[in-house]
């Protein structure tokens, strides 16, 4: 792994957002001594675009897969109508000129192809999604972990599981549960992940924030939940659908991404 300069987002609840700024000449010479087969390109950066150049000079293949839906993001930081064309325009150059784009569905494949005209020079393909079904299973459901958290059996614990950030919709997270608990309902929370959110989901009552997890603590985290509550609308997949679906917990999520793959699931 090597660390490469970067710059943090200056937005508020941005969190640890940065932007790689370029590859300096220490990180190509360890390229160059590593000598790759082909190169794969997952944040649009000037890293990646470093990278790119790199290749084409030194004739290296590579690809590239979109994982995020950039442009969707900025309407949470208040920038759509300042940096939303110009940002559209940088995507479209980086990516065309990377000659395959892999895409986690078919929802994002039209989407790509039809509302944002990409295509006309890289070629677009598809590339699924699986999970370890044996990290990821019913068997780690765990009544000593809902007992550390608080939960009894009688509790309907909400799982939600995210970066903590704007565009993964954590007011209607929380007017969610809040909405089912003044209903009287016997609903308790939990959070998985981190952001600038954090601190305002652990004030709720009867929520517990875990933090970041992964491996095997992570899929006891959602076998031992009784619903995933997943409301971001950017998602190009969301691989936190899969795992609860894995791991036996049902799901509930915004009709307006790519996670609508899995409504009849």
């Amino acid at each position: 792994v090597i660390v490469v300069p970067g710059i943090k987002i200056p937005f508020a609840h941005a969190g640890e957002y940065a932007f790689g700024v370029g590859l300096d000449e220490n990180t190509i010479r360890e390229m160059e001594a590593y000598n790759p087969n082909c190169v794969h390109f997952t944040v649009p950066d000037f890293v990646a675009l470093d990278g790119i150049r790199w290749c084409q000079r030194n004739n290296i293949a590579y690809i590239g897969t979109w994982h995020s839906n950039y442009i969707e993001y900025l309407k949470y930081y208040f920038i759509e109508w300042i940096l939303g064309p110009a940002f559209h325009r940088y995507l479209k150059g980086f990516f065309e000129q990377i000659p395959t784009v892999y895409v986690p569905t078919s929802y994002m494949l039209r989407k790509m192809r039809e509302e944002w005209g990409y295509g006309s020079a890289t070629e677009l393909k598809e590339w699924g999604r699986g999970v370890d079904m044996n990290m990821f299973s019913p068997d780690r459901r765990s009544a000593q972990f809902r007992a550390s958290k608080g939960f009894t059996d009688q509790d309907v614990v909400v799982l939600w599981v995210s970066r903590l950030v704007p565009e993964k919709r954590p007011d209607i997270w929380m007017q969610c549960v809040k909405r089912l608990q003044e209903e009287g309902l016997p609903v308790k929370a939990l959070v998985v992940g981190n952001g600038t959110f954090e601190k305002y989901l652990s004030k709720l009552k009867y929520v517990s924030c875990c933090g970041w997890l992964s491996g095997n603590a992570l899929g006891e985290a959602y076998a031992s939940s009784d619903i995933l509550l997943f409301p971001s609308d950017v998602e190009t997949f969301g691989n936190v659908t899969l795992e609860a679906l894995s791991s036996g917990c049902p799901k509930n999520f915004l009709n307006v991404s790519s996670s609508s793959k899995f409504k009849d699931a």
